[in-house]
């Protein structure tokens, strides 16, 4: 007799749920039902129509679904060889229109494979619990144990015996106490599970060990908090004119205006770019609201003896630390640029009309966003690192928040020699660009459209830069706001889109308006 021989076996069938849900199911099961010869006895007959329906069901299933796993690797590598060329130049409007079906149809397999996986993990577990029923036994032993107070001790007295227990009970009032404590511990429990789920990972704090290393200069601030920072331009003792430069969303100080060095040395200009709190080698600051950037504005001005007034330009979500700075420290200004600065769609002065049709003008993957950092701020760590649908627009840098002048500013910038390396997320993304997403759209302390003219016997102006056909801040809100602020100085700038101050000296035009008044000619 032979020891060594090999036993195959078919594999099982497997009845998956989720073909009931499946286009023509029906119809095959049907089909197979009734294509069975009716011989024999009437279980004979069952016996032959189960196991040609079985036949005929995986049959129709590799046909019709085939390998998930399969199906779910070659859309991924499609959509990364998308997301590649994508980093090296602008996707095609069909190669757009594939990248988002594909990901729908990723989204598809992904649930059809959860499914299938739920359904199995309860077909494993009834199999595991029905081959040793002494488990639940042991299970249901073990809960009433759990469940059974032994005795009661209060101080001195110890009550053992259920009347004794029921006496003190009610002396302690622990029958009112019950309900209320069943009622708190679902909602408790619900909050530290979520707690545990939304909370964002601790940072990478720049100079801590495994943390990025500090390679710029720092100040420490008032809270302990250091603020990094870059000097540019003329020297700080010989500059007519100074100026703290607020960088963008998902940047930071060492991405320099294009400034060209002969107004710097014209005018005199010393510039000042920082890491705002949570970019670059700045540290993160839990409290960040747009009050606190414009303290550390001062702040940073102070310690390095810039004077009792300076210029502030912010750009883009930059924007609204300017802001700040018009609300909380207007006699420290001599002067403030705004260039395409961040607009929060729930600020009370806008019409509900306005805002709402802007809101529904940018694409949905940013209105989500933008909702859920306003409405369900607590949400936002959690969307912002899903991967099932697409979040913020801005910061995947997607190709529709472009117009056609900013495609033609990236293929300009894409032409020079790239030598800055953009570490904006290097100590993590929430303290960064999660919390400029917050501060940006949640609830501010002031309307801005309230601000009353820091500048009014004309030491100063305020100047905000719009181009028109920026699709991140929209043109007709910016319109709004300079209406209503009638001491600003609007420029819109008719064929520039989000970037327009990258490119053909409008860098220059700007500072150079702030600093001497001069208008510039629209593009």
């Amino acid at each position: 007799m032979a020891t060594s021989c090999q036993f195959f076996s078919k594999r099982r069938f497997r009845f998956e749920r989720v073909w009931t849900r499946m286009e023509g199911f029906l119809e095959i099961v049907r089909g197979i039902w009734d294509a069975v010869p009716v011989t024999g006895d009437a279980l004979q007959r069952l016996g032959l129509k189960l196991r040609g329906l079985a036949r005929g069901l995986q049959s129709w299933s590799s046909k019709k679904v085939g390998s998930i796993r399969d199906q779910l690797r070659a859309t991924n590598e499609l959509v990364l060889q998308l997301d590649k060329a994508q980093d090296s130049r602008p996707l095609s409007a069909l190669e757009v229109r594939l990248r988002r079906s594909v990901k729908a149809r990723i989204l598809g397999l992904a649930s059809l494979e959860r499914t299938i996986a739920r359904q199995r993990a309860r077909v494993a577990g009834m199999k595991d619990g029905d081959a040793n029923s002494q488990f639940y036994r042991i299970l249901a032993s073990s809960q009433r144990r759990r469940n059974y107070i032994s005795c009661l001790r209060h101080g001195d007295t110890v009550a053992s015996s259920q009347a004794d227990m029921e006496g003190l009970a009610t002396a302690l009032d622990l029958g009112g106490m019950v309900p209320r404590l069943l009622l708190v511990l679902p909602e408790l429990l619900l909050a530290l599970a979520f707690q545990a789920i939304l909370r964002a990972p601790p940072q990478k704090l720049c100079g801590s060990a495994g943390g990025p290393p500090v390679t710029s200069p720092r100040i420490k601030l008032r809270d302990g908090r250091y603020l990094a920072y870059r000097e540019d331009g003329v020297q700080r003792d010989k500059a007519r004119y100074k100026i703290i430069t607020v960088h963008a969303f998902d940047s930071t100080k060492d991405i320099p205006l294009p400034v060209s060095k002969e107004l710097v040395e014209e005018l005199g200009i010393y510039l000042l770019a920082f890491d705002r709190a949570g970019y670059g080698e700045s540290d993160p600051n839990p409290g960040r609201n747009v009050k606190s950037e414009a303290l550390d504005i001062e702040e940073l001005a102070d310690q390095l003896e810039l004077g009792q007034k300076f210029h502030v330009l912010g750009v883009s979500m930059g924007g609204y630390s300017v802001w700040g700075c018009l609300q909380y420290i207007p006699h420290r200004l001599a002067g403030a640029a705004l260039v395409v600065p961040v607009i929060n769609y729930w600020w009370p002065s806008f019409p509900a009309e306005l805002s709402r049709q802007a809101f529904k003008k940018m694409v949905v993957p940013e209105q989500r966003t933008l909702w859920i950092a306003h409405n369900a701020p607590y949400l936002l760590y959690l969307w912002m690192t899903q991967k099932w649908l697409p979040s913020s627009a801005a910061a995947m840098h997607h190709p529709e928040i472009f117009s056609k002048h900013d495609v033609e500013v990236i293929q300009k910038l894409m032409a020079m020699p790239r030598i800055i390396e953009n570490k904006s997320r290097q100590q993590g993304v929430y303290e960064s660009i999660h919390r400029d997403l917050l501060v940006a759209f949640g609830n501010w302390e002031f309307d801005p459209m309230n601000i009353t003219n820091p500048f009014p016997t004309n030491e100063g102006a305020v100047h905000i830069w719009q181009g028109y056909e920026d699709r991140l801040v929209l043109v007709e809100l910016q319109r709004y706001i300079s209406k209503k602020l009638q001491w600003v100085q609007y420029h819109e700038v008719q064929e520039g889109g989000h970037m327009f101050m990258l490119v053909d000296g409008w860098t220059d035009k700007i500072i150079k308006t702030l600093l001497v008044g001069e208008e510039a000619s629209p593009m």
